[in-house]
């Protein structure tokens, strides 16, 4: 997100670091990924890592699968297909995606349930 910020006197646009809701991480992301994984032949276990998320969505020699459609939907910024999965999650539910506030740490090797 772009924003209008003044500074030193003089009217700038910054870039604002965007953010996902805890409350789409904690009502729908589960979700979400598991009808993703079903359309990939998948299923979401509870042994089900980021790793294997990330393997489903950008598998190695292959296109991006289209998660949450972030391989589709046009990017804000250069206006081309594809675009980041926090701006795929706001042009689904822009309710869920701000300013970020909080960093929550993760690694690939979390348990997604």
């Amino acid at each position: 997100v772009d924003k209008l910020v003044e500074a030193d006197d003089e009217a700038k646009l910054e870039h604002v670091p965007l953010g996902v809701s805890v409350a789409y991480l904690l009502n729908h992301f589960e979700k979400d990924v598991g009808e993703f994984l079903e359309q990939q032949g998948m299923s979401l276990t509870p042994e089900t890592t980021f790793r294997d998320l990330g393997a489903a969505v950008w598998p190695r020699g292959e296109a991006h699968r289209d998660f949450l459609g972030h391989a589709t939907a046009k990017d804000p910024h250069d206006g081309l297909p594809g675009t980041s999965l926090v701006n795929a999650i706001f042009q689904k539910a822009h309710n869920h995606v701000s300013g970020a506030t909080h960093f929550i740490s993760w690694c690939w090797g979390y348990k997604i349930l």
